[in-house]
């Protein structure tokens, strides 16, 4: 009984101990980016030997000093482990809004349907197959170019422009 207890006791105040969050403000602007507890990031920062690199996933904890991100899970990819770094090494962030996974989904299916169109036309044509095949590779390339500049992954934002990073108690 006793033991139950206390692992029900353990549980509640893991759940009870409130996430930080990290606040980026321009100083020029009134602009406020704040990155909580399950938002979805891209995050420069600076990696063992200072050298730039680059993390991307959704937030899982935030404490005083680190941070940590766990992948997302993408269809037919292996799942990656998490990373935690410390937050004095963020360089530059993004902000990815929650409907980012849902507009990759229906860009890669409008980018098929292109490309599979294109392809059913060029094939109703007399020309050889080897060039329908060209064609319709033409097309994905270009429909992946234009899903790369919508949903671009860069990190937009620098704290060497301007941006302040400030850790914040959360709510």
């Amino acid at each position: 009984m006793k033991a139950l207890f206390l692992c029900i006791l353990v549980i509640l105040s893991s759940q009870i101990q409130a996430q930080n969050k990290i606040v980026f403000t321009k100083a020029d602007s009134s602009s406020i980016v704040t990155i909580k507890q399950n938002g979805l990031v891209r995050l420069a920062y600076n990696g063992y030997l200072k050298q730039p690199q680059e993390a991307e996933g959704i937030v899982t904890a935030i404490n005083d000093s680190t941070i940590t991100l766990s992948p997302r899970k993408k269809l037919f990819r292996k799942s990656k482990p998490g990373q935690t770094f410390y937050i004095h090494d963020i360089t530059g962030f993004r902000l990815y809004s929650k409907f980012r996974p849902a507009g990759e989904i229906i860009y890669g299916i409008v980018g098929v349907g292109i490309t599979g169109t294109v392809t059913a036309i060029i094939g109703g044509v007399s020309i050889p197959a080897v060039l329908s095949f060209l064609s319709g590779g033409a097309t994905l390339a270009v429909t992946t170019a234009l899903k790369n500049v919508v949903l671009s992954s860069k990190i937009k934002n620098r704290l060497n422009n301007g941006w302040n990073m400030q850790l914040q108690p959360g709510p």
